[in-house]
């Protein structure tokens, strides 16, 4: 579970960063190559700043996407979250339904919120996904 959080915080890092580098005019790299580069960074700031468990537990990071991270794989991952988001949207969707059906003020407004949480998760997905092709 620790590792999947550390791939998780290495999306997110890898995210930004490449929003990073194309803005200043640099080709990002894409996939599996973009999270090895930027785990590689981290290291380089943990080593840095003498955060030895950080360093460590980034090498396993970095081990572990070097052996077993594939670009199809990423897209595969990222074109199933991208289902069950479309799933949880038209959930919500039918209990937004329901609840103006029913008249039920408090619950449109947590659904449509949901809704649009829902829609904003399928739209930075995407660009994720459009961004590996």
């Amino acid at each position: 579970m620790k590792s999947l959080l550390t791939i998780g915080m290495i999306i997110s890092v890898t995210a930004v960063s490449t929003l990073l580098l194309a803005s200043v005019g640099h080709e990002p790299q894409k996939g599996c190559a973009n999270k090895i580069h930027h785990i590689k960074q981290e290291i380089v700031k943990a080593q840095d700043m003498k955060n030895d468990h950080r360093v460590n537990g980034l090498e396993i990071s970095l081990s572990n996407v070097q052996a077993n991270c594939t670009d199809e794989g990423l897209i595969q991952r990222l074109e199933a979250k991208i289902g069950d988001e479309r799933e949880d949207l038209r959930e919500h969707t039918q209990e937004l339904e329901q609840a103006i059906a029913d008249d039920r003020a408090d619950k449109i407004e947590k659904y449509k919120a949901k809704i649009a949480k829902d829609q904003k998760k399928i739209d930075m997905l995407t660009e994720e996904l459009e961004a590996l092709s």
